[in-house]
């Protein structure tokens, strides 16, 4: 994508797919979880490698068509190709915000910024993309959540106003160099996870 590109989501406009998420004790009363969510609301999925580079004056912004935006208007940007760089973006209202899968030890998301999402603002349980001088605030679950093992670097990155600034879950991760204010936890590492926090 060329830098200062526009793309807008449609609000209910999907191909009638997707998955439910299951309850987990915290979500079971979110209405977004269910499968009636993902089959009625847009996501960007890339099976392979995705390139949005844009520039800092001219950044790419992936947003809501509503002429009034709201949380979770559409899902999220979610991508599987390893080597894949997102650079100088900015994505806002969506539920998961940028949504990485798979293993990516040579993909990057830096420089951009992530805003008013339902969930989280990097949702990146699933992939061991390194993560590093983006600007992340409004999310109502984690500036970032991790759960991969390996070779997963965050750091650097200014996360506010969110429920918990960077929560890793299981697997090993090196966390470090971040600035995270008015979020309920800075960094929550569960007991499964062998992350290494250090210098937030």
């Amino acid at each position: 994508m060329m830098p200062g590109t526009t793309v807008k989501f449609v609000v209910g406009d999907d191909r009638r797919s997707g998955d439910e998420v299951p309850a987990d004790g915290f979500n079971d009363k979110d209405p977004t979880r269910l499968l009636s969510y993902s089959t009625t609301h847009s996501s960007l999925l890339v099976l392979g490698k995705l390139t949005a580079r844009g520039s800092e004056d001219r950044r790419i912004l992936f947003t809501s068509a509503a002429k009034e935006p709201h949380l979770a208007d559409w899902e999220a940007i979610i991508f599987r190709g390893d080597g894949s760089l997102i650079e100088h973006v900015v994505v806002e209202y969506t539920r998961n915000g940028l949504n990485p899968f798979g293993r990516q030890p040579n993909s990057v998301i830096r420089n951009s910024i992530s805003r008013h999402a339902l969930w989280g603002a990097i949702s990146s349980a699933n992939s061991n993309i390194k993560i590093m001088n983006n600007h992340l605030s409004d999310a109502g679950h984690e500036g970032i959540d991790l759960k991969s093992d390996g070779d997963q670097e965050v750091s650097r990155n200014t996360i506010e106003d969110c429920h918990t600034g960077i929560a890793s879950i299981a697997g090993a991760q090196i966390i470090q160099y971040n600035t995270i204010t008015n979020c309920g936890d800075g960094v929550y590492i569960d007991s499964q996870s062998r992350a290494l926090s250090r210098d937030n």
